[in-house]
């Protein structure tokens, strides 16, 4: 994977980076008004891709200039920045919760998906398991990917201390179908544990190997690469930001800590308990 993004000389013998020029094509689109470029630089500095280091204050500026042209993505976006916080912006729930709900209400399907966790976790609102079902179902109705995993931990982990194995297990799996892989890695747990399915050493490999070697990723980044060499710069660079795990730097970052964790030994079935949360 990392050969893909390698430096490599131009027809000058000069080094060039795809990553660096990539971002200074977003933010020359985005300085000449385009509000789709604006949120996309945003994302790259809120999760620190393209070979940026995280900044808030640089995803803050582009996200509410992006909010200015009229797209409600940005509400969702913003809500995303307030709720966690990064680098030169503090975490302010109650602002992020604001944006979601702005959000939701213009049918942004990133706001549903951050208004169903907020109410999961009773962040700002009492908890409501049943709310946030609503919310996440509507999200994921319009094809979120995090939504259809957030179903997928609700169902595993109860509503109302009721399981819905079969409910969970359709969910990841849609999760799983649309590169997020998180919700592959769970599959693999539900294999791994025997959970709701027959136990199957086999399959749980299977899904923690197609995990590990992150083929819709790395297929994305050679796309990506491709358009870049053809001097395709706008597919070159949305195809850069949708392989940071789709759009979701976290979910990559979680799977990292859970992989990290992880000792699997099929013969001991020494398997750790479920532990995921919503996104």
């Amino acid at each position: 994977m990392a050969s893909l993004m390698l430096d490599e000389e131009n027809e000058n013998g000069q080094t060039e980076s795809p990553r660096a020029n990539m971002l200074q094509y977003g933010e020359l689109q985005a300085a000449q008004g385009n509000g789709r470029f604006h949120l996309a630089v945003g994302y790259t500095y809120l999760f620190g891709i393209l070979g940026q280091t995280q900044n808030g204050v640089h995803a803050e500026t582009h996200f509410l200039q992006a909010l200015r042209q009229g797209h409600n993505a940005a509400y969702g976006a913003l809500g995303q920045l307030y709720s966690k916080g990064a680098p030169g912006v503090s975490t302010n729930t109650t602002a992020a919760f604001e944006y979601f709900l702005s959000g939701a209400r213009e049918g942004d399907v990133s706001s549903l998906n951050g208004l169903g966790t907020f109410f999961a976790k009773g962040v700002v609102v009492q908890r409501n398991v049943t709310k946030a079902v609503q919310y996440y179902k509507l999200s994921a109705f319009h094809g979120n990917p995090e939504a259809h995993y957030n179903l997928g931990i609700v169902y595993l982990n109860g509503i109302e201390d009721v399981l819905d194995v079969e409910s969970a297990k359709h969910h990841l799996a849609l999760a799983s179908e649309k590169g997020m892989l998180l919700a592959r890695h769970t599959l693999g747990t539900l294999y791994e544990n025997g959970v709701g399915v027959e136990r199957s050493c086999a399959k749980a490999v299977d899904l923690y190997k197609a995990v590990l070697k992150e083929g819709p990723r790395e297929r994305r980044l050679k796309r990506a690469h491709d358009f870049y060499r053809n001097g395709m710069l706008e597919s070159a660079f949305f195809n850069y930001l949708l392989s940071a795990e789709n759009g979701q730097p976290r979910a990559e970052l979680n799977l990292g800590i859970l992989i990290g964790k992880q000792k699997f030994d099929c013969s001991k079935w020494n398997i750790p308990d479920i532990q995921a949360t919503q996104l």
